[in-house]
């Protein structure tokens, strides 16, 4: 920067703020939030569906039990004493099992609930800010910190060349995704996203 004594050439420091600010570009941080938001909104929706759908097999088991164990007293005619244990068994087992999964859904549930929370207060201080003011918002960090708890993680070579992301399945499998030659980027994105609902 050019100084005469112990003045700033001002052209150069205006030339420079305007590279500064080209930059950054808060527009597609603000839409990735947004997106993100959208996102976890939908599948904290699917959730809810999920939890609410298994809620209402395990009152219809729990009826169908309730049932079973009624009939069981009945005098001897049909079905069988066996027969009756054989059904009140699979039903606890289907009880049981359709607890289990109601108490791995809401924890579920209540996970991404947290995550959105969060989110959306991560979007109300975005919203807040000056964007072309602050010149301190890392964009390229921003995103990959979204990517990551989305469950994708770039991982980059030596020349911080994209080599190949790691996706975090909703199973909570991890996946490692890497682009095959001649593969376009269509394809490729296609086949992460696919990944990440597995």
């Amino acid at each position: 920067m050019a100084i005469e004594g112990n003045r700033l050439d001002p052209d150069e420091v205006i030339q420079q703020m305007n590279e500064l600010a080209a930059a950054l570009n808060p527009e597609d941080d603000y839409l990735t939030i947004v997106e993100a938001d959208e996102k976890m909104s939908a599948r904290a929706a699917a959730r809810k569906k999920d939890l609410d759908e298994m809620h209402e097999r395990l009152r219809k088991l729990a009826s169908a039990l309730d049932a079973q164990r009624a009939s069981a007293s009945r005098p001897p005619g049909v079905p069988t004493a066996e027969e009756h244990e054989e059904m009140l068994n699979a039903a606890e087992e289907d009880s049981q099992r359709a607890s289990k999964k109601h108490i791995e859904l809401g924890d579920v549930l209540a996970a991404d609930q947290s995550e959105l929370i969060r989110l959306k207060k991560e979007l109300r201080e975005l919203e807040a800010e000056n964007p072309a003011e602050d010149f301190e918002v890392d964009g390229t960090a921003l995103r990959y910190y979204m990517l990551k708890t989305l469950g994708f993680e770039p991982m980059l070579n030596a020349r911080d060349n994209l080599e190949k992301v790691i996706i975090r399945g909703e199973s909570g499998n991890m996946y490692p995704a890497q682009h095959q030659r001649g593969e376009s980027d269509e394809a490729y994105q296609a086949r992460v996203w696919d990944l990440a609902s597995q």
